[in-house]
């Protein structure tokens, strides 16, 4: 009875966030947005800056590739999120992946920690910003670093709403190209 009812916490804390794009101008044939995820308590990504339309949908693609493949389960609940998530970061960026090992207590790759990498790539908006998207039992959870406060934040989100949202994104690009 314990389990449903913390199922049922879960689902009713799930955060969605909403992929934000806002086509602004064409020079020749380069098309050019601004972009961000928000939810709404948050916003990820700075709309502020100009990225190219291109650079965009070949990011989003790639996203939507990489956290389409397996994902990393952590299983240890005694693990802090500020844990997985400097072993998930020196794993995906430094090669080194002992902690996430010890952390999940399963063996992983680089590749596996870089699939967990939940934002856009390469592209100016995203820019310094860092998020993993991993497993906790039946929950997913997307984790990242806040840029203006530099603290650790975290959602739990329905990973298939992330990547129909990602989808929806990718179709507007596509749209506008």
């Amino acid at each position: 009875m314990a389990y449903q009812a913390n199922a049922t916490a879960e689902r009713d804390n799930m955060v969605r966030f909403r992929f934000d794009i806002q086509m602004i101008s064409a020079i020749e044939s380069r098309k050019f947005a601004h972009t961000r995820l928000v939810s709404e308590t948050t916003s990820i990504g700075n709309f502020e800056e100009v990225v190219l339309l291109e650079s965009l949908e070949l990011s989003v693609l790639d996203l939507i590739a990489r956290l389409s493949k397996s994902e990393i389960t952590i299983e240890n609940a005694s693990h802090s999120h500020e844990v997985v998530f400097s072993a998930l970061y020196d794993a995906a960026w430094n090669g080194e992946v002992n902690q996430i090992r010890k952390v999940s207590g399963q063996e992983y790759s680089v590749a596996d920690a870089r699939n967990c990498i939940a934002l856009p790539t390469g592209v100016e908006a995203f820019d310094g910003e860092l998020a993993f998207l991993y497993q906790t039992g039946l929950a997913h959870r997307f984790v990242w670093r806040d840029w203006d406060s530099k603290d650790l934040r975290v959602a739990t989100i329905q990973k298939t709403a992330y990547l129909k949202e990602l989808g929806i994104g990718l179709r507007k690009i596509q749209a506008n190209k």
